[in-house]
């Protein structure tokens, strides 16, 4: 997962690349609710916040992803350049 033009851009190995604008992803950061992920073809998927707060969960094409909370925000800052996502 990686911040590219104003996107958090995530790669999932065997599935494809999928977006969430960076102002979408902050909405999720805060509790707000679900937004859409989106493929190349259109929506592929959602993603939310964990219920402690402390992973986002991601729903695409059926598969349930997770990636800490801590490390988006440091992605979204530019303080990481990266962020792994795991398969649930």
């Amino acid at each position: 997962m990686i911040v590219r033009d104003g996107h958090l851009v995530i790669f999932i190995d065997g599935t494809g690349r999928f977006e969430v604008p960076v102002p979408k992803v902050q909405y999720v950061l805060m509790g707000l609710g679900p937004v859409r992920v989106k493929g190349l073809h259109g929506p592929a998927g959602k993603m939310r916040l964990s219920e402690t707060g402390k992973g986002i969960w991601i729903r695409i094409q059926g598969s349930e992803y997770v990636t800490p909370v801590e490390r988006v925000r440091k992605v979204i800052s530019g303080e990481h350049r990266k962020a792994a996502v795991f398969r649930w």
